[in-house]
């Protein structure tokens, strides 16, 4: 299999479990659009947030199926490892896995990171207005800045895949097979 094939698979399958997620949210949605009009709720305000949301990370999971291939190519560019194309073929084994594990769950990181980035910005925004306007608002600066250091964290395992799976490959996974290697004398 090549390189960009299992990247491209990682890809459709954070695609895939996103995709889920937008199922739950759009149950989320509806529900708190039937909420919106119960006395002392959060009101339509929240709702309309979470459709928001909701449309935004669909968008994403639309844009990852249709330029899986792209992206997957683009993630590779910086590869130490060699060409994309050019390799005939590689073998699977624990650092491909390590390698498309890292890309993954960088890649899920950063889809609801920069969503909830999104919405938790709007809301303190939207606080901030309020604040000024007399009304008493809770800080909401500390979810903003939580969703930011997220989406920081999932960029930095998406860009230093490469680097994290040598590092994994060569302190854990050496320890691991020293492990194995001892308990089978």
């Amino acid at each position: 299999m090549k390189k960009i094939d299992i990247l491209q698979t990682t890809i459709l399958v954070i695609a895939v479990m996103s995709a889920y997620s937008v199922m739950e949210n759009i149950l989320s949605t509806v529900s708190a659009f039937a909420q919106a009009f119960v006395p002392y709720s959060p009101g339509f305000g929240a709702a309309i947030t979470q459709l928001i949301i909701t449309i935004a990370v669909a968008i994403v999971v639309y844009l990852l199926i249709r330029y899986s291939r792209w992206i997957a190519g683009w993630l590779l560019k910086n590869d130490p490892d060699g060409d994309t194309e050019d390799t005939a073929r590689w073998n699977v084994d624990r650092r491909t896995l390590i390698f498309a594990l890292i890309i993954g769950i960088g890649l899920y990181t950063v889809i609801f990171a920069l969503a909830y980035a999104i919405n938790d910005f709007i809301d303190f925004f939207n606080l901030k207005v309020a604040a000024n306007s007399g009304i008493s608002v809770p800080n909401r600066r500390n979810y903003l800045i939580l969703e930011l250091l997220r989406l920081t964290i999932g960029a930095f395992l998406i860009y230093g895949a490469p680097n994290l799976t040598d590092f994994i490959e060569k302190t854990i996974a050496v320890r691991l097979k020293r492990h194995t290697d001892t308990q089978s004398n």
